[in-house]
């Protein structure tokens, strides 16, 4: 992917910033890891120097360095903006010692990748008028114009979000007809279903690091957007904590688990698996990506250079499916109805594009369902 202007960086690094809500800080490597993706620029001191010349108009104050030092040369107005929004600081208004944010702002935080996918979501709304996936607070709640993301090159990965999530949706109304009453989002990052769920009598469960949570909530309440009574928010560290200890699937519950399978290890992928697996009418929407070695010369490049920069922030790909072992290992696990589209069939569906021969390797979303029917019974 090419890199942005360095004009147009600016203006990036410059919306992040004004999206910080308040009472929340970020570092100059956090702002460029999460710019990273899109722009293809991770310069911590980049972010230092626009920040420096360009920003007056923006909360300047909620940037801070890597080990919690205030802005350079307006340290004194920096902590008492800070205090009074409700910033922890040492020492108070006079500061104590080099580091002075107690909970630096890698507290707090989203993924880096959630926030990357948030902003596809957002700019789908505004680019193409949200002609696959209409969802009206995609833009309110990121806080952050994603004008960035019309770039040519970035329009493929842009409507596969699109995509997914319409399929994904798709296939949750459908499973609400039939009477499922419990829909568990996994690594919910940004996603906004439970914020416009039509149907009382479902219930959600957002599931994500606290982190991410703590940063949603700010977001959410910066919007303006109102928590519902129908939602549960589950918070888990999954480096201390097992989902299994968190969480209580009902009998029918439907698993939304996307833009996260790329970025767990085979073992993750696993036990998470295995919990959904367990749960006796269970249906489960997740994207995959197929294995560079699949990959005409091309397409394998590109794919290869999109996980060398996911990597670089700290959030590399993990796991890679064939289609068919994929289809294989979900049988085994009782997954009797599946539902794969491929880039042939989200291209024929969505994209007004039946030309795209159908063994074109890329992006997958796929739809189990465990009907709760024995075989023979």
């Amino acid at each position: 992917m090419a890199s942005v202007t360095p004009q147009e960086y600016v203006e990036e690094v410059l919306r992040l910033v004004e999206s910080i809500p308040e009472g929340h800080v970020m570092s100059y490597g956090a702002v460029a890891d999460a710019l990273a993706e899109q722009s293809g620029r991770n310069s911590a001191r980049q972010v230092g120097t626009i920040m420096a010349r360009h920003g007056g108009g923006v909360p300047w104050h909620r940037v801070v360095t890597s080990s919690g030092r205030m802005p350079p040369g307006h340290e004194q107005e920096a902590r008492q903006r800070l205090l009074s929004e409700g910033v922890p600081l040492r020492g108070g208004a006079r500061g104590h010692g080099p580091s002075e944010v107690d909970a630096l702002m890698e507290t707090g935080q989203p993924s880096r990748t959630a926030f990357s996918a948030a902003r596809y979501r957002a700019a789908h709304q505004l680019i193409e008028g949200g002609s696959i996936f209409s969802d009206p607070l995609a833009v309110p709640i990121l806080g952050v114009p994603p004008d960035a993301e019309q770039a040519p090159h970035r329009r493929g990965l842009r409507l596969f979000i699109a995509a997914r999530t319409r399929f994904a949706e798709d296939a949750l109304a459908a499973a609400v007809r039939n009477g499922t009453r419990q829909l568990v989002v996994l690594g919910a990052g940004l996603d906004t279903f439970a914020y416009r769920n039509p149907w009382p009598e479902l219930r959600v469960f957002e599931v994500d690091h606290p982190d991410t949570q703590a940063f949603k909530r700010a977001r959410l309440a910066a919007a303006g957007i109102a928590v519902p009574g129908s939602l549960t928010y589950v918070p888990v560290d999954f480096e201390r904590e097992s989902l299994a200890d968190r969480l209580v699937a009902e009998e029918s519950a439907f698993f939304l688990w996307l833009g996260v399978v790329p970025y767990l290890s085979r073992a993750g992928y696993d036990e998470t698996l295995s919990l959904i697996a367990a749960t006796p009418r269970s249906e489960v929407v997740f994207d995959y990506a197929m294995p560079p070695s699949s990959m005409a010369p091309e397409r394998r490049a590109a794919l290869e250079a999109r996980a060398a920069r996911v990597a670089s922030i700290g959030e590399p790909w993990r796991t890679y499916f064939l289609p068919g072992e994929l289809a294989a290992e979900l049988r085994a696990r009782g997954f009797d109805e599946l539902t794969d589209l491929g880039p042939a069939e989200l291209a024929a569906r969505w994209f007004g594009r039946p030309d795209v021969p159908r063994d074109t390797p890329g992006g997958h979303v796929i739809h189990a369902r465990r009907s709760g029917v024995r075989p023979g019974g």
